[in-house]
């Protein structure tokens, strides 16, 4: 059977690949990858420091990252929504009227309701349900409810702007999605140690560990009264490892390009295409 991670003693010495957890008084976990090269390690070329990438639960990184970026995105999406609505009516009143911006309208919003802002153009307009879903969604970003948590808030406004459950999952399965899914993370089914399933690798989060502080023996480990240090859990396997530090790599090489040659690229993609389908289609 296909087993992610490899069989690691005590007596091991600490590799790439490793895995290693921490928790501290208030039993909050951190999980590492660790990065740095074997060979500094055996030279000892890494100033006692060790290199990793942090290792999050599913949950966590939806909760700070996903869900935090979609709150953003449909809050930006709210106010487009209701300016362009507006500035579509306004004109209709009145062709010559300066239109309102994106920034005025978030400005506005924070100020009034909505159907008095569309109240300025005429008493008898009012918003439609779904402008007024879309002001619903842009409260809903700014309320503070430390009772839920950003995970359940972006869920709640979801729910608002009508998008249905089967999008939403599609949306976070394409994320995490091995190839084609976010450049910067790489879902884990499991994490040897855990029981919970679903981790999230996150490649732009390094941190580093005192070489001092990690614990080889988890039995020692176990015994210390405060665990402000290490334990290693285990350990990748060489295929899974190579792949994520290739990941790595990769990431943090891209070279951009001039934007004026991209802008090239662009242009003459339309013009290679319109030609083909002016003569082929």
């Amino acid at each position: 059977m296909f087993s992610p991670f490899q069989q690691v003693k005590e007596t091991d010495k600490l590799c790439q690949g490793d895995i290693v957890a921490s928790a501290d008084l208030h039993g909050a976990d951190q999980i590492g990858m660790i990065i740095t090269a074997d060979c500094d390690l055996d030279k000892s070329k890494h100033g006692g420091l060790i290199s990793a990438i942090r290792i999050v639960s599913i949950n966590q990184y939806l909760n700070d990252v996903w869900s935090r970026e979609q709150i953003h995105q449909y809050r930006e999406q709210s106010i487009k929504e209701i300016a362009n609505a507006f500035n579509s009516q306004l004109l209709k009143t009145n062709p010559h009227k300066q239109i309102v911006s994106f920034g005025e309208m978030e400005r506005w919003l924070k100020s009034v309701e909505i159907s008095d802002i569309f109240a300025e153009i005429s008493s008898e307009l009012k918003p439609n349900k779904n402008l007024l879903n879309y002001y619903q969604a842009f409260m809903q970003c700014d309320l503070e409810e430390p009772s839920i948590s950003d995970l359940q808030r972006c869920f709640k406004i979801t729910k608002i702007l009508n998008k249905s459950e089967k999008n939403v999952r599609r949306s976070i399965e394409q994320l995490l999605h091995h190839s084609n899914g976010r450049s910067d993370i790489m879902f884990l089914p499991y994490i040897v140690g855990y029981s919970d399933i679903g981790f999230v690798l996150k490649f732009r989060d390094i941190f580093s560990i005192s070489e001092g502080s990690i614990y080889l023996d988890s039995l020692e480990y176990s015994k210390l009264l405060e665990k402000s240090g290490f334990v290693r859990l285990g350990r990748f396997n060489d295929n899974l490892k190579y792949g994520i530090v290739q990941r790595l790599a990769i990431l943090f090489s891209r070279i951009g390009l001039e934007e004026f040659f991209e802008e090239e690229m662009g242009a003459g993609n339309e013009l290679a295409l319109d030609k083909i389908f002016a003569e082929e289609y």
